[in-house]
């Protein structure tokens, strides 16, 4: 045992030695240990950051919340986390310095893919060659920002002003949400979490809508887009820009007719299910599981957005894709 201790002893020593003339610049070696080059040593340490490698092989299981903390924020802004309203991304309210209070997403992630016709800005370059950019469209009481990874996808980081009809800027609540996130990413921060069996945290929606599905709803050779986190899935067509299908899988209150002027109630395929039709768009959602609370249930929806010129019926088109989609669903 002696013997043991004194060569572990020794070992200890020699990285001691090994660690102090790395930082002073010199490149050493450990018996039995490979040589340590510092300049590759901080050429790895400073490399651009993917996505793949923050997030890993499995991005549907990213704790959205853990790419935020509240502490670091700056001190003009007052936030506090809110209940969970889906898989992918951390729900925030945020007080700015004049008292507007603004609801800020953080996530999910997404590519060009999935968002096709975006117009955006690089408005900043982070350490670790991410990139913060913003969307060109943004208006009062709206902003949207994205954090860019080296592998073209991005975080995105929504705000919106609590009062609808605000007209304030809220871009600065989400820029500094955007920018702490890089932070907390860049330190390691992230977790990830483990779904329940029978949770549509664990389902890829992709898949179940087959291309028999799409041609029985009128959407022969609409092509599929997964989001990264593999929750969210967008069908466009490559000739036909005016319809967008996406089946999507959530966290919300147990839908339910709010205005009898847009939503019915009605059972597909056995699932209660609550329809909205507001001009060209249609929604289907159906509650699964509870999630957290009592109030809070994962949701799985289908929508179909079209162009007021389209001949598309949005409403029948989602209810095709549903009543293929929901047998799927756990507990069917």
């Amino acid at each position: 045992m002696l013997r043991k201790a004194t060569g572990m002893t020794r070992w200890n020593l020699l990285a001691g030695v090994a660690a102090v003339l790395m930082l002073a610049g010199c490149a050493v070696s450990v018996p039995g240990a490979p040589l340590v080059d510092p300049v590759a040593l901080r050429a790895i340490a400073n490399a651009p950051l993917t996505a793949a490698g923050v997030f890993g092989p499995d991005a549907s299981t990213v704790a959205p919340c853990s790419m935020v903390a509240i502490s670091e924020l700056p001190l003009s802004l007052d936030a506090t986390q809110q209940p969970a309203d889906g898989f992918d991304d951390c729900p925030l309210s945020v007080a700015l310095p004049d008292g507007t209070r603004v609801d800020v997403s953080v996530g999910p992630l997404e590519t060009q893919a999935d968002q096709p016709f975006l117009r955006s800005r690089q408005i900043a370059t982070l350490p670790r060659g991410l990139t913060l950019a913003t969307d060109a469209s943004n208006s009062p009481g709206f902003c949207n920002d994205y954090l860019r990874f080296g592998d073209g996808v991005s975080l995105d980081v929504l705000a919106s002003a609590a009062d609808a009809t605000s007209t304030a800027d809220v871009c600065p609540a989400a820029e500094a949400l955007a920018r702490n996130a890089a932070t907390a990413i860049r330190a390691g921060s992230i977790r990830h979490v483990a779904y329940a069996a029978g949770s549509l945290g664990r389902i890829d929606p992709c898949p179940l809508v087959t291309d028999d599905t799409l041609t029985a709803a009128g959407l022969t050779g609409f092509n599929p887009a997964p989001y990264p986190q593999h929750h969210e899935c967008v069908w466009t067509s490559p000739t036909e820009t005016g319809t967008t299908l996406r089946l999507l899988f959530d966290i919300d209150t147990p839908p339910q007719v709010t205005d009898a002027t847009t939503d019915t109630s009605s059972q597909i395929a056995g699932r209660a299910s609550v329809t909205t039709k507001i001009d060209k768009l249609c929604l289907i959602r159906t509650g699964l599981n509870t999630a957290g609370s009592a109030n809070r249930v994962e949701v799985a929806m289908v929508s179909v957005d079209t162009t007021i010129t389209s001949t598309v019926d949005a409403c029948t088109v989602s209810q095709a894709v549903a009543t293929a989609v929901w047998p799927k669903l756990p507990g069917s």
